[in-house]
């Protein structure tokens, strides 16, 4: 990712309002920011466009965000991908750090949001050819 250019960001969370306020939020960040409804239109945006960042929900019908984050990896491994979610649990958390997926949970607030992203978006920048 050229320095020059916005990042751009794909949220994915089947909550509407979630979706307004996290494309909102990474809007008024700086980023260039694009959202789906679910998994498999998240996906379908990922293949036609090129992002740097995915945040996804993990409980969404159809595909969940664990399996948005296996096939984001597994088509472009340097994309970075963050887990957001209102049931953070032990288990939950733990999978996460075991796949080195950073871990939102809902309720956020704005500076954890900018600190997460962040980081992703320094981890992704850092693993660009």
């Amino acid at each position: 990712m050229a320095t020059e250019c916005r990042a751009r960001v794909l949220v994915i969370d089947d909550d509407p309002d979630i979706r307004e306020i996290l494309g909102y939020l990474l809007t008024t960040l700086g980023y260039d920011t694009h959202a789906a409804a679910d998994g498999v239109e998240g996906l379908a945006l990922f293949q036609q466009e090129r992002y740097d960042l995915v945040l996804t929900d993990l409980g969404m019908p159809g595909l969940t965000g664990w399996e948005v984050a296996g096939a984001v990896r597994q088509r472009t491994p340097t994309v970075g991908v963050i887990l957001i979610t209102g049931r953070a649990t032990e288990e939950v958390a733990g999978r996460a750090r075991a796949e080195g997926l950073p871990l939102v949970p809902k309720p956020f607030s704005l500076d954890t949001l900018k600190t997460v992203v962040a980081k992703a978006l320094r981890a992704v920048e850092r693993s660009d050819p």
